[in-house]
């Protein structure tokens, strides 16, 4: 070592027949001169000086070169792709400020006339701003003896940097690798190394390490394989324990849902008696003076006062006034406002029935309604309705006998006897006064026909079609 300074002479790197240069240990600074033409050099250090800038690409046509050694300087920049194109033994640029990524490229084997590293035995890049992962190719050369990455900011998986046997010296400390390798194969393997602590494991963390060092355990393939097999236990008691809840939920739902349909059907409208609140939603409408109220009607519809099924709800016998007093109650439970045909149905027995005042009709009272349940409430009739007589298998021939009674009575009060008239028609007819899906009731049917004897005759109800009697039956479907 001497102690030049100043800059290196450009010429001096032009000299076709220099073979070795030794420059180290001076202060030398400034950058490198270019272009570098010194063909059959072999040797160049320039270690240990001040010099800045970057490597010049140019060094690539130092293809005689096997040591280049321009560690502890100040230079700065990527690393040229050419470096690594070359023939090297020892490639040392550790201390100084170069910064960049690896060529994930490497070309380690000749092609052609092509330099490479596949004589390669030293590498030091320790001390940079060197950074992205690792390349795997670095460490293919089988010559590869020492490599020191240390105190750089590289990653990428540990296992492709210390898979080489043949190193003696490997430094990877101070980076950012990830991974472990049991520290025993370290030790092992590599006489000089630099690690850090959470890239080693041990398969004995109390025996055979160095100093007081603890490190985690490693994880054989068993260990590994054992892991995986709770995991996808897990997993599957997870699924499965997630399919349950959903199968359990929607079977819950789909017998509440049963359960409720049942209920409408058959069971109580309501499974207790409704609170305050809930009777404020209920409306009554009434058409006489009654001694009774919404809140004792509500009380009493249960199970043991059910005493048969209509067409679209219960009917309940109850007694109210204190049991003085005996009704019917019709349910008409749920109706949607798409079921058009127990809306219509409704409201028809609402518009005929609240104006009805007859011996032989049974009268509506009052009706309740609330958004699920509407009620009709009718004077109890102890020898069966008015709808059995008519409508069921006897009992014709004796409402015969008082059809001329009736049409005496009806030509003294013809403005009450509308609804006297339906009832006519369904004595004659067999017919109900509305049936359900039908877009006529039976009165708008019978306007349509009552000028044509034919007509008539063909809608008399069969039973009672008999020819001594058929003047008499025509007279009162008109």
């Amino acid at each position: 070592m001497n102690e030049l300074s100043g800059t290196i002479p450009g010429e001096l790197l032009l000299h076709k027949r220099l073979r070795q240069l030794w420059l180290n240990g001076n202060r030398l600074v400034r950058a490198i001169p270019a272009p570098l033409e010194a063909v059959r050099l072999e040797v160049l250090d320039l270690s240990q000086n001040y010099m800045n800038g970057s490597i010049p690409d140019d060094v690539k046509n130092l293809f005689k070169l096997t040591s280049l050694d321009l560690s502890m300087n100040l230079l700065g920049g990527e690393l040229p792709t050419g470096l690594f194109q070359m023939s090297l033994n020892h490639l040392l640029l550790g201390h100084n400020a170069i910064s960049g990524q690896l060529p994930e490229q490497m070309n380690l084997y000749r092609l052609q006339e092509q330099m490479n590293l596949y004589r390669l035995q030293e590498l030091n890049l320790t001390h940079n701003n060197l950074y992205g992962k690792f390349p795997k190719s670095i460490t293919e050369p089988k010559r590869l003896r020492t490599l020191d990455l240390s105190e750089n900011q590289l990653s990428g998986g540990i296992e492709n940097v210390v898979h080489l046997r043949s190193m003696s010296v490997l430094r990877l400390c101070s980076n950012n690798f990830s991974g472990k390798v049991p520290c025993e194969f370290v030790n092992r393997f590599f006489h000089e190394n630099c690690f850090d602590i959470s890239n080693l494991c041990s398969e004995d963390p109390k025996n055979g390490l160095p100093g007081s060092q603890e490190y985690l355990k490693c994880q054989s393939k068993h260990d590994e394989s054992e892991k995986h097999f709770v995991i996808m236990v897990v997993v599957i008691v997870g699924c499965g324990v997630v399919v349950f809840a959903i199968l359990f939920y929607l079977v819950r739902r789909w017998l509440l849902k049963r359960h409720k349909i049942i209920d409408s059907r058959r069971g109580q409208i309501w499974p207790s008696s409704p609170s305050v609140s809930e009777e404020d939603e209920w409306k009554m409408i009434t058409f006489q003076r009654l001694k009774f109220n919404k809140t004792e009607i509500l009380s009493i519809l249960t199970d043991e006062n059910l005493i048969g099924y209509g067409g679209s709800g219960k009917v309940y016998r109850v007694f109210v006034n204190e049991g003085s007093i005996a009704v019917a109650i019709k349910s008409i439970v749920n109706p949607r406002k798409s079921d058009h045909g127990l809306e219509k149905e409704f409201l028809t027995e609402i518009k005929t029935l609240g104006t009805i005042w007859h011996n032989n009709i049974v009268k509506l009272l009052c009706y309740l309604s609330s958004k699920e349940v509407k009620l009709l409430v009718y004077q109890y009739v102890e020898n069966k309705s008015l709808h059995q007589w008519l409508h069921g298998r006897t009992g014709k021939y004796h409402l015969l006998v008082t059809v001329q009674v009736c049409l005496h009575i009806e030509s003294e009060q013809k403005d009450r006897f509308y609804s006297f008239g339906v009832v006519l028609l369904e004595l004659t007819t067999g017919r109900e006064a509305v049936t359900y899906g039908d877009h006529m009731n039976l009165a708008e049917r019978a306007h349509l026909h009552y000028r044509d004897t034919n007509a008539i005759i063909d809608a008399v109800d069969d039973e009672i079609k008999e020819t001594i009697y058929m003047d008499q039956i025509i007279t009162v479907f008109r």
